[in-house]
């Protein structure tokens, strides 16, 4: 056996002593040569690998599985984008992630521990320093995406509390990154010179102006007067809240019991199987 496939059949013992079922999206095949490995040293988990039709998986889990006794390990060699179709297995689930594919550091552990809460546009977070960023302020901020506005808003209701978070997890530059490309602002968390930033004395006429060609956006008026008189009155909107707009915060695992008849939360769904495709 090789060092990678021990690797990943470590990670997945731990992974099964907290949840009983996750969901493994390998969209480039990096990890099919160890598959059969894998199950061979997993004998109490039983490995549902993707062959084309969502459907057969979501079946098979209800005919040989209906209680949810067992552990269970899906294999899906596309993004989790592309498996519209498993959405409602996914959410009863956890993703897993190889670890090597993860760099070691604070906000990475900080997105794995949330990665039911990370919005679908930022979930193939991985590597990417930037989708990182955002995806960690989405969680932080419970926004579906990158909401500067509700962000200042939230840290400035509770700069403390937030102050911590981001320098735990190494993302006070990031942060103030975020505000100088959008707004100019290079406060960082100092609450109080983000206000003094945000007051019209301060902010550069160039940024008010409609119409400047300035990449930088210009400061909504109302998140202007809120965050500089200290308010948390939410800004208006012309839609859903980000909470009824995010996925992935309408989509909550049950709790897992295994003395629970959970089966029943699965059979509701499938008499919409057989109709809703592969």
């Amino acid at each position: 056996m090789g060092d990678l496939a021990d690797s990943i059949i470590t990670e997945l013992r731990q992974k099964f002593d907290r949840h009983p079922v996750w969901v493994w999206y390998d969209a480039q095949e990096k990890y099919k040569g160890v598959l059969d490995e894998v199950e061979a040293a997993l004998d109490n988990v039983t490995l549902a690998r993707y062959d084309g039709s969502y459907f057969e998986l979501k079946r098979r889990l209800y005919e040989e599985d209906p209680n949810y006794e067992k552990n269970w390990l899906f294999y899906i060699p596309e993004s989790r984008n592309e498996a519209e179709w498993f959405r409602d297995i996914h959410a009863l689930g956890r993703q897993y992630r190889v670890g090597q594919d993860i760099d070691d550091t604070p906000v990475t552990q900080f997105l794995v521990e949330h990665d039911e809460e990370i919005p679908d546009a930022y979930e193939d977070w991985g590597q990417n320093r930037e989708v990182q960023r955002l995806a960690f302020f989405c969680v932080l901020f419970d926004t579906a995406g990158p909401e500067t506005d509700e962000w200042v808003r939230a840290y400035l209701s509770n700069p403390e509390e937030y102050r911590e978070t981001i320098e735990d997890n190494a993302m006070a530059d990031a942060w103030d990154a975020q505000l100088r490309e959008e707004y100019g602002v290079t406060a960082g968390l100092d609450p109080k010179e983000l206000r003094l930033s945000f007051s019209s004395a301060r902010w550069p006429a160039e940024h008010r102006r409609p119409g400047t060609t300035n990449s930088r956006r210009t400061i909504p008026a109302q998140l202007r007067r809120s965050v500089t008189s200290g308010s948390s009155t939410p800004l208006p909107s012309s839609g859903a809240t980000p909470n009824e707009s995010r996925k992935t915060t309408t989509l909550r695992r049950p709790s897992w019991n295994r003395n629970a008849p959970t089966g029943t939360l699965l059979r509701s769904k499938v008499s919409t199987w057989a109709s809703s495709g592969s």
